[in-house]
């Protein structure tokens, strides 16, 4: 259980923070801005350097900000990675966040996997979800503004 200070009836936040955050909280509503995507990601003169330092190692190393969408992905795909935090340098790749690529061109790096999308979403505790009409109410209005956007 999260600290009281952590505790919220609703919000609104990217899906990426509430995986990271693996709270027990209900998605009801994709508003589907603040897009972005999660990418995989290596310097560009470093290229296949990856590949040849898992098959020694046994291990991809990778630096993020975001350990648990990284491990999940990478154990989705079979891939043997140990997380850092970000110690780009002394690592193989990153798993980061991307909208515009700007970042990516800045620093001469080049995708090299996409592990999801993400927006922004309106979340429910569970709790609050079953016992305050009030919170579904709003999430039936947040829906519906959604689909007059489209």
């Amino acid at each position: 259980m999260p600290p009281p200070s952590w505790r919220a009836d609703c919000g609104i936040c990217g899906r990426d923070s509430l995986i990271e955050a693996d709270l027990n909280l209900l998605q009801l509503v994709d508003l589907n801005y603040g897009a972005c995507r999660f990418i995989e990601a290596e310097p560009a003169d470093r290229a296949g350097l990856a590949e040849r330092a898992y098959a020694r190692r046994g291990s991809l190393r990778v630096a993020t900000k975001y350990p648990r969408i990284a491990a999940a992905w990478y154990e989705s795909r079979g891939v043997n990675a140990e997380i850092v935090s970000l110690h780009v340098g002394m690592t193989d790749r990153i798993v980061d966040i991307t909208a515009t690529g700007t970042t990516l061109r800045e620093n001469n790096l080049v995708i090299t996997g996409e592990l999801m999308e993400c927006t922004a979403r309106f979340f429910v505790n569970p709790g609050r979800a079953r016992l305050d009409a009030r919170v579904l109410e709003l999430a039936d209005r947040l829906a519906a503004w959604r689909r007059s956007q489209a």
